[in-house]
Parts: structure tokens; C-alpha cells; sequence
């Protein structure tokens, strides 16, 4: 389509003014209304002399290039340099970002409207990772699928994980799915979120470090099993952690005494956050089970828990004893 210059100056038209194609600005006498087409590369445009300045022209861009008439021939190294291009809409079969044999990203679809990002990793040992768009089921039971998927290695380290975003099909909920794709390429399910909270279908949960995730220059650290060192007249291990459940604390016990008079020890103190309240405004007591052989009948030792107190309470013996206990103890 030829170039349409619209509302040229009258003054033009009948010579009484000029027109000028050059890189630099036109200097000396010049005829009001004359125009200047600058020819710098990265400043093209058309201006008009206002008898003291220069005045960039309003090109109207409606009709002025006709659908379907750019085509790779007429763009410049076949690029398009982001910033230049500013529109809603820009089809094709393949986008690619980055240069030709170093690509670092493609945007592409998968034949049937779905979009596919992949992302590319520039070692041939590693496959591309890839975040997909998908539409499953179909009639009034169609949902939509985002998909991520990680990148592998090769064999035979070549698992990877996938991250699943699922819409509703208009009966079960909304869910978000955590895979783990082994080496044999079998798909796992790990862990799933719905409207019923966090799943955890394999694998194990650790608890956060009392006194850690408070900020983020204290991220939380994973719990980790703590320990009591047993007072004198005792030997044995005393080890306490929190659970995942939080408030709860597993508590694992096997002390060995050899007095044979009935004894209380006290050990030192549990850390604060571990401190055990009273339940019904009674302490926590625990009988542990042990070959100790008490003098009097049904006496065995016990474990007296309150607050961040602990104690050992044994009865008298015949020659010492040796007691276990192991449980979990809420600490609300």
C-alpha cells in the first residue's frame, strides 16, 4: 500500500515553502511551513517550520499498513526488539526468546489451544522444564489443569517433580497436587491441597524449632530430639522433641538408680517452651514400667511432670531398679 501524506501545507503545494530529507535539522532562512522529513534511524519523523522551531508532525496510523503485508523479509535481522512492538494481540505458531541455538524460552501450543511455556536449560544433560495449560474432561464435567513440571537429568538420575493446579469439575474441589515422577517415569502423589487443608499422602513432618520462624532473619530450623542429663544417683537418657502438631511433645525415657531407699531426683529444668501444664489443676504423673522390685506392694516409679519441673520418684527396693516410660504429652 503506498504511503498516503495527508493535509499538506497549501504553502507547500505552491512553492512557497520547502521540503527537506536529511539527518540533521535544516538551519539558515527557511519559509514557514516547510517541512523537514529527518532520516536519523532512530528518530524518523516528519516536521514542520513554525517560522523559529522545528514541529514534529502527527502521522495518523489508521489504514497507513494493511493486514498481512509485514512479513519476516521486511523486519531487520528477523528481530522484533521488545519495546518496539505495543499491542493486545500477537499470534504465531512459536514465539522463542533469546537467539537462535541459545533460546531461553519458547511459547508455543500443543496442537489442541492449550499453551505451553518452556523454559530452557542450556545443558545438554538437563531436559527443559515446562509450565502447561490444560483442559480435561469434557461436557459439564471439563476442568482446567495448570502444570509444571521440573527439569531431569538424564538416566539414570532422570526423576523430577511436577506441580498440578486443578480447577473444580463442577463436583470435587479445587486442588493443588505435589508429584514426584521416579526414574521409571511412574507418577507419585505426595501431597495434595484442597477445601479439607494440606494432605500429606507420603512422607514425613517435622517440627518447627520452638523460638525459630519468628522473622525473616530467624527462619525456622526443623526440631531436632533435646535432652535432660539425669541428677547424680541416676544414669540412663532422658529426650524430649516437638511434634508436627505443635503443643504436643514426644517424651522418651530409661533411667537406672541403685539406691534402695525411696527417692525423689530432680532434674534440670525443661526449656520454656516445652513447660507441661497442669490438666484439671493437676500435675502430670506418669507410671513407668521397669524390673525395679519395690519393698512395698504396689509402688512403682513414677515420672512427675509440672510446668518445667521434672522429677523421678522411686520407691524403696530391695537392690535399685531400672524404669522406661515413652509417650506423648500435650503441652496445652
Amino acid at each position: 500500500m503506498p504511503w498516503q501524506v495527508q493535509a499538506v501545507p497549501q504553502a507547500v503545494l505552491s512553492g512557497q515553502a520547502n521540503i527537506y530529507v536529511q539527518p540533521t535539522a535544516p538551519t539558515g532562512s527557511i519559509p514557514v511551513n516547510s517541512i523537514w522529513y529527518n532520516t536519523t534511524p532512530a528518530n524518523q519523523s516528519l516536521n514542520t517550520w513554525n517560522g523559529s522551531s522545528w514541529v514534529q508532525i502527527a502521522v495518523p496510523g489508521t489504514n497507513l499498513i494493511s493486514a498481512g503485508t509485514i512479513v519476516a523479509a521486511l523486519i531487520a535481522a528477523g528481530t522484533i526488539v521488545a519495546g518496539i512492538v505495543d499491542g493486545t494481540t500477537v499470534t504465531g505458531g512459536t514465539f522463542v526468546v533469546g537467539p537462535a541455538g541459545s533460546e531461553q524460552i519458547k511459547v508455543t501450543t500443543d496442537g489442541t489451544g492449550a499453551g505451553i511455556i518452556t523454559l530452557v536449560m542450556p545443558s545438554a544433560l538437563i531436559s527443559d522444564g515446562h509450565i502447561q495449560s490444560l483442559q480435561n474432561g469434557s461436557g459439564s464435567a471439563v476442568w482446567g489443569q495448570l502444570y509444571f513440571s521440573g527439569p531431569a537429568r538424564g538416566s539414570p538420575h532422570n526423576d523430577l517433580v511436577n506441580l498440578s493446579l486443578n480447577g473444580s469439575d463442577g463436583t470435587s474441589s479445587a486442588n493443588l497436587g505435589l508429584y514426584y515422577t521416579d526414574s521409571t517415569g511412574a507418577v507419585r502423589n505426595m501431597a495434595y491441597v484442597d477445601y479439607t487443608g494440606f494432605n500429606l499422602v507420603s512422607g514425613t513432618v517435622t517440627a518447627v524449632k520452638p523460638g525459630t520462624g519468628t522473622s525473616p532473619s530467624n527462619p525456622a530450623t526443623p526440631e531436632d530430639w533435646l535432652t535432660l542429663t539425669p541428677p547424680a544417683g541416676l544414669s540412663g537418657g532422658f529426650r524430649f522433641k516437638m511434634l508436627a502438631e505443635n503443643k504436643i511433645m514426644a517424651l522418651d525415657t530409661a533411667l537406672q538408680w541403685t539406691t534402695t531407699s525411696a527417692t525423689t531426683f530432680t532434674f534440670p529444668a525443661l526449656p520454656a517452651a516445652y513447660s507441661v501444664p497442669s490438666f484439671g489443676g493437676l500435675s502430670r504423673i506418669y507410671t513407668m514400667v521397669g524390673n525395679a522390685g519395690p519393698t512395698a506392694a504396689g509402688q512403682l516409679p513414677r515420672l512427675f511432670l509440672n510446668g518445667t519441673s521434672v522429677q523421678l520418684i522411686v520407691p524403696a527396693t530391695s537392690g535399685g531398679g531400672t524404669a522406661a516410660w515413652s509417650g506423648i504429652i500435650p503441652l496445652i
